[in-house]
């Protein structure tokens, strides 16, 4: 399984080298001599030259098969990033804004299967953002959460309808124990955001989040009114109203 995820990292340095993005830049020197780097290299040299892909697909192909190696990455929290302790190789200009767009430099990556490949081994450490394999960590920018909740559907269990959300990467998320609502403060409002695993999170879309307040209880309270989502028998906290 390590060997897929280094076989993975090959294939997202080929891709940010010569795939989607309009403006193509590198990221920082890793002075650790982590794998896949050369220590002192300029800070032009974390991406490997395109003229080396060839061989680098044919390694791939060699440890993988590629189609069983899309398949797998395409499943949410595959990585087992928890597992892997790779030495901290620098700041990737790698952003993602808080639409949910992903950015490298200036250039919006579109392609959803590299953004799933980026994301499947994303992790959040105190309040910062890294992605992880098992030869690299790398920082990158997220300017509110990661993830936007677009959608949101329910479901019959033994202890009650249980909500579904679906992501902006199509991962399906129930709301739960593990993965509970918390209120948050951005551009001077307090938002709702569906946890997710690693310390990453959701924020709901703006058209979910005032569909969702159709359907919640509203609880009076000695400041306000709690807006309130049952799923699976317990409550979760959708929004406050003084």
């Amino acid at each position: 399984q390590k060997r897929a995820w280094l076989a993975a990292g090959f294939l997202v340095k080929i891709q940010l080298c010569c795939g989607d993005c309009s403006s193509v830049g590198r990221a920082p020197d890793c002075d650790s001599g982590c794998r896949g780097f050369e220590p002192h290299q300029s800070p032009h040299s974390f991406l490997l030259p395109c003229y080396t892909a060839s061989i680098i697909v044919f390694i791939v192909k060699y440890l993988m098969d590629l189609t069983s190696l899309q398949q797998q990455l395409e499943q949410p929290r595959l990585a087992p990033v928890e597992q892997w302790d790779p030495p901290f190789c620098g700041d990737l200009p790698l952003r993602i804004d808080a639409q949910g767009r992903w950015w490298y430099q200036d250039g919006e990556i579109t392609r959803p299967g590299l953004i799933k490949l980026f994301a499947s081994v994303m992790l959040c450490q105190g309040g910062a953002y890294f992605l992880q394999t098992p030869a690299e960590k790398v920082r990158i920018q997220v300017e509110d959460a990661p993830f936007i909740a677009i959608a949101s559907r329910w479901q019959p269990t033994a202890t009650g309808p249980q909500l579904w959300f679906t992501t902006n990467l199509q991962d399906s998320v129930p709301l739960s124990q593990d993965h509970p609502l918390l209120l948050r403060q951005y551009a001077g409002q307090s938002l709702p955001y569906l946890s997710l695993w690693r310390g990453l999170s959701a924020r709901l879309h703006r058209n979910l989040y005032y569909q969702l307040l159709g359907e919640a209880e509203l609880r009076p309270t000695e400041s306000g009114t709690d807006a309130i989502l049952h799923s699976a028998g317990a409550a979760y906290l959708l929004a406050q109203a003084e």
